[in-house]
């Protein structure tokens, strides 16, 4: 019974020794800020009538319609096309 109870402890020491190396990979991640306009860039943008939305540069598109090569995705998932001059006014 006791080599069960050891084997257990040192199990959960090791999952949360796991748990607190995946916490300190977010937060390096999370600690990126990327440059403006690249994939990765993070702003707000508020649509009357509803509030405000986080969303993020997930892709650009080189020579897309109307200059608009900043494809975002907000955090309801939606996903709209922005020119970089849209984008400066957020």
């Amino acid at each position: 019974a006791k080599a069960k109870t050891a084997v257990g402890i040192m199990s959960r020491q090791r999952r949360r020794a796991t748990d607190d190396n995946r916490h300190e990979e977010n937060i390096k991640r999370d600690a990126f800020i990327a440059p403006f306009g690249a994939v990765g860039y993070k702003f707000r943008k508020h649509f009357a009538g509803y509030g405000w939305f986080d969303g993020e540069v997930v892709e650009i598109r080189p020579g897309a319609a109307k200059r608009k090569d900043r494809r975002v995705q907000y955090l309801d998932g939606d996903i709209e096309d922005l020119s970089l001059e849209e984008l400066r006014d957020f």
